[in-house]
């Protein structure tokens, strides 16, 4: 061990030695010995996942992650760390998907594009759109179209 303060004979500089605890054999009695954040960590954990109608606080929330997080009575991190875990994906992320999925049921259901945009709180629906094209790859009206030609029978209209 060339070079080491130990292979000269010389001890460690007391800044480089290892600090052990002190041994206590009784716990500290202190508040902090109770060590309540992690049980505050625990309770927010279980609580999160006792909701079941994520979906509707979605809707509630008007698709907004920070809306969503006071809705549930947690930081904004602690719900993205939540979904991260649970979704593996962000909040935003999970509410845009929940946010298309209404929008895609609303227009098979028939509604207009621009009342579909108007209902999911969307300030024009030329946005809504384009939001809907980069998500589904097509346009709200195709998408509509292609829900009422489904619905027909797939829009051959066969005489036997």
């Amino acid at each position: 061990m060339r070079g080491s303060p130990k292979a000269k004979g010389r001890s460690l500089p007391k800044r480089h030695r290892a600090q052990s605890p002190p041994l206590d054999p009784q716990p500290p009695t202190t508040p902090l010995a109770q060590n309540p954040r992690p049980t505050a960590a625990k309770d927010t954990k279980s609580r999160l996942d006792r909701i079941a109608h994520w979906p509707a606080l979605a809707l509630q929330a008007d698709w907004s992650a920070a809306k969503l997080a006071r809705l549930v009575g947690v930081s904004p991190r602690t719900l993205q760390r939540y979904f991260l875990r649970r979704w593996g994906k962000r909040p935003q992320s999970w509410l845009l998907e929940q946010r298309m999925a209404r929008a895609s049921q609303m227009l098979l259901d028939g509604w207009l594009v621009k009342q579909t945009a108007a209902q999911l709180g969307y300030r024009s629906p030329e946005h809504f759109a384009r939001v809907f094209q980069q998500h589904y790859g097509h346009s709200p009206s195709v998408h509509a179209h292609l829900g009422r030609t489904t619905t027909d029978g797939g829009g051959s209209s066969a005489q036997p």
